[in-house]
């Protein structure tokens, strides 16, 4: 088991891409097409989902940016716009995924928050990263996990890099 200590996107995501390789490896090897093909429309929805997160997120931190110009009430309502926003999309994403899941967040509308989008965010931001790592570990758990635990003794920066290097290279292999 890899952890540190007060990195939550790490360990997280870690545990996440873990879990979804593992859901994908093993539905594979079942042979139930209809499950697996079911588990990808989840990822699917899943990795929109961290879009549109991710979206907001960053107009969020713009807004923010914007403290020592704008007054707090329009602080307040420019913020409620962007959460109303994310619902619409989150909403829209659900319904053009045909409806029939709740997505991440479960059914909209969504009580939107700071807080949500970022631990859904932590939860979600390096899965790539490691679902890449496992990948060039040519799906060799044991060889995977001992570069987890190599990436995890790297300097935060460092490995803070490294996981967004191993992001940018990821490709879905669906």
């Amino acid at each position: 088991m890899v952890y540190i200590k007060g990195d939550t996107a790490f360990n997280e995501s870690f545990a996440t891409a873990v879990e979804l390789e593992g859901l994908r490896l093993w539905l594979a090897k079942q042979g139930d097409p209809s499950a697996f093909q079911q588990a990808l429309a989840r990822l699917e929805l899943r990795n929109k989902t961290h879009d549109l997160t991710k979206s907001a997120s960053a107009e969020l931190e713009q807004l923010y940016r914007q403290h020592n110009v704008l007054s707090e009430n329009s602080l307040r309502k420019r913020k409620q716009r962007i959460f109303d926003e994310l619902n619409k999309s989150y909403s829209r994403l659900l319904k053009s995924s045909g409806g029939r899941e709740n997505g991440p967040f479960g059914a909209a509308p969504v009580a939107f928050n700071n807080a949500r989008i970022a631990l859904f965010s932590q939860y979600n931001q390096y899965v790539p990263a490691f679902r890449q790592l496992l990948k060039q570990s040519h799906y060799d758990f044991p060889e995977f996990y001992r570069a987890v635990e190599a990436l995890s003794q790297q300097p935060e920066k460092q490995r803070r890099q490294a996981l967004q290097d191993l992001s940018e290279r990821f490709k879905e292999n669906f």
